[in-house]
């Protein structure tokens, strides 16, 4: 029964048409990620001061609103530091490196909460990505505008030709979401010896989400 199965199918006579929605989304969630990067020839020190400025960036973060479930650690490392174009070069110095992710909700805020997390102490600022953090409802009213054009060419087609358009028997879709937005930062150690930082002017600006949807009709 398969062979002929296929055979019904592949010899189906069809109507193929693509269709695109699209829909202006603005990012309403910001992620970033900062920590602090300590150096000192005695480990345990560098670890010390790299805890404690971590606990007045933390303190900080929950001064300015962000919530504790918004605020994670994604990297902790030790490191060493010596001459490598020497053989069996001493130990010069530890490096410890802690780090943190945060989002951030309303965007508004970012700049200013960077600043105050480099007034703290943060000297490692990799950047931040803009997204939205619900895109469903954005993503439905692209789908069913696709759809829509879908349906209006596939009768055209069925029109001009003379024929009967039937049942959908294939749909395809893809999606292009431009999200995350990736925009850096200003380097940290450049605000930290500012005297007086400005608040960091933060524009997520405006992308479009787009829909790809492919139908296959049957001829009735």
């Amino acid at each position: 029964m398969e062979p002929s199965t296929t055979t019904a199918i592949t010899n189906q006579r069809t109507i193929t048409v693509s269709g695109l929605g699209r829909n202006a989304v603005t990012p309403d969630v910001a992620q970033v990620m900062l920590g602090v990067q300590s150096e000192n020839r005695d480990l345990t020190t560098a670890q010390q001061e790299a805890n404690q400025t971590m606990h007045a960036i933390i303190g900080t973060l929950r001064e300015q609103g962000v919530p504790e479930e918004r605020i994670k650690t994604i990297n902790y490392t030790v490191s060493i530091q010596r001459d490598h174009t020497k053989p069996d070069a001493p130990i010069t110095d530890f490096q410890v490196a802690h780090v943190l992710q945060i989002k951030i909700k309303p965007i508004v805020d970012l700049g200013a909460i960077l600043n105050a997390a480099v007034a703290r102490g943060a000297n490692v600022i990799h950047g931040a990505q803009f997204m939205v953090e619900n895109p469903e409802a954005a993503l439905r009213q692209a789908r069913e505008q696709a759809m829509q054009e879908v349906r209006a060419k596939a009768e055209q087609l069925a029109t001009l030709a003379g024929v009967s358009l039937g049942p959908p028997l294939t749909i395809l879709e893809s999606l292009n979401q431009p999200f995350p937005i990736h925009v850096m930062a200003p380097p940290a150690v450049r605000l930290a010896h500012t005297p007086s930082p400005a608040v960091v002017p933060i524009q997520p600006g405006e992308s479009e989400l787009v829909v790809n949807v492919t139908v296959s009709y049957a001829i009735a």
